[in-house]
């Protein structure tokens, strides 16, 4: 949010931003498509410029998307309060990334450059969430991991949350596989009759309208916060632990030191994670429980 720059520029500064992320993300869905400039393709989010909404009892922020700006006439805008807002030179503006939470119809799955990068950690946990446990043993079956193993794993880990056993196998493929990439996933999860755009939904930003304010997703949370949240993980350890950037040496390691005990294992998750993560902020924390359902903790958690 830019505050008391020259209206002029702060417009124009908005709009070349604009024009050039909807530009670059037009650029590698042509990457994607072996070259098909007539498609139409989705973009994976959506710009939403704000503009101060005052009134004798309210003072808020009222949003709109980008592609509603008027371009002639007085550039006004009517916000869904009645009041009408001068949009023409902007001289405080927001530009949000929304993702979105599901593919639209013609989106094409994953560009080229994403189908070739080697999916992370948490793009696995979370792709694993999304499969049910027969599915996922046909899927690691042809990425190239053998039936044997997937028993073994499946015995290693029968005390365990099924997407532990889940990421495991997949984890497994991803160590062994030097040429590991996304584009391997999607023809796997096609070759199951599964939809491809798990995906797309793997590698979007996650929203979940905690509503909280900024300055309190910026703090670090205090230790008596994570303590309370600790209570309400279970035997979602691993998952949180990933989602959060742990190694998973170090979850690994932090469950054989706390073998059989669920509360102490996520305690000490959340601990390393407040300790060695660079960013330990609670809009993060937020985003993780959310990832691994584990959200409705927060209620009644003061920052």
């Amino acid at each position: 949010m830019l505050h008391h720059i020259i209206p002029t520029l702060a417009s124009s500064v908005q709009e070349c931003l604009t024009a050039a992320v909807h530009r670059i993300s037009d650029f590698y869905s042509l990457l994607s498509e072996d070259g098909d400039q007539n498609a139409k393709y989705s973009t994976p989010f959506e710009i939403d410029f704000g503009v101060i909404c005052e009134s004798l009892f309210r003072k808020s922020v009222c949003f709109f998307p980008h592609r509603d700006m008027p371009t002639t006439g007085s550039r006004t805008w009517v916000c869904p309060h009645g009041t009408s807002h001068d949009v023409k030179n902007l001289s405080m503006w927001f530009a949000e990334k929304v993702s979105c939470k599901r593919c639209e119809v013609n989106c094409g799955g994953l560009g080229r450059l994403e189908l070739e990068q080697c999916p992370l950690d948490k793009h696995v946990i979370r792709l694993v969430a999304e499969i049910e446990p027969y599915k996922c043993r046909d899927v690691v079956v042809n990425l190239g991991v053998t039936v044997n193993t997937w028993e073994n794993l499946e015995y290693q880990f029968q005390h365990q949350n099924p997407n532990d056993l889940k990421f495991m196998a997949v984890f497994k493929w991803k160590e062994e596989n030097k040429d590991a990439s996304f584009l391997q996933l999607q023809k796997a999860l096609e070759n199951c009759h599964i939809n491809k755009h798990i995906l797309c939904q793997i590698l979007r930003d996650s929203d979940p309208h905690s509503g909280l304010p900024r300055d309190c997703l910026e703090k670090t949370p205090s230790m008596s916060v994570l303590r309370y949240i600790s209570n309400h993980i279970g035997d979602s350890s691993l998952q949180l632990g990933i989602e959060l950037g742990l190694d998973i040496s170090e979850v690994q390691h932090i469950q054989h030191q706390f073998k059989d005990k669920l509360l102490d294992q996520t305690r000490e998750i959340l601990r390393r994670w407040k300790q060695n993560q660079s960013q330990p902020t609670v809009e993060n924390l937020v985003k993780a429980l959310f990832r691994i359902g584990k959200a409705s903790c927060l209620k009644g958690v003061q920052f």
